[in-house]
């Protein structure tokens, strides 16, 4: 197995940098996570299934699907987690990877895969890119790619 990713104290402020402009925006965190889930799932429609809030046995309207209780229930819950992991970055990220790998061992129960966390790579990005616009720089693009890398690593192989 590889070694994990790490981040450097450059691209832990790139984050950071970037995430405070999005925690200006009212409502940031409803919007990124309905917006950062309606990405993945449009790069990734049949991961859908995989979703615990999403019943099998009925056909919804996407639309439908995406102001349904259940979707926004789990995306509060999903953000809650992600800022909780943003709010860990720091010059010790173990406490990070701890929290990570817990909920990494949870996800694998769903049966998510490697390509599952790439696409929600390409989905974070997009997001992050649409959200922030030209706020958005390449160094922090980059940086965000190496967090993401850092926490897709550690949900599938644990805390290492």
């Amino acid at each position: 197995m590889k070694s994990p990713p790490s981040l450097s104290f450059v691209q832990v402020n790139d984050v950071l940098d970037s995430w405070m402009i999005l925690q200006t925006m009212p409502n940031y965190a409803d919007k990124f996570g309905v917006l950062l889930l309606r990405n993945f799932f449009d790069m990734y429609p049949d991961a859908v299934s995989l979703f615990s809030f999403r019943d099998p046995k009925a056909t919804i309207d996407p639309e439908e699907f995406f102001q349904s209780r259940r979707f926004l229930l789990h995306t509060k819950l999903m953000m809650r987690a992600f800022c909780g992991a943003i709010d860990m970055l720091g010059p010790d990220l173990e406490i990070l990877r701890e929290t990570i790998s817990g909920i990494g061992r949870t996800h694998k129960k769903y049966g998510l895969t490697k390509q599952h966390y790439s696409f929600m790579e390409l989905a974070l990005i997009d997001t992050l890119q649409e959200l922030l616009g030209d706020r958005f720089t390449q160094n922090q693009k980059m940086a965000w790619e190496k967090c993401w890398k850092l926490i897709s690593y550690t949900m599938q192989h644990g805390n290492c």
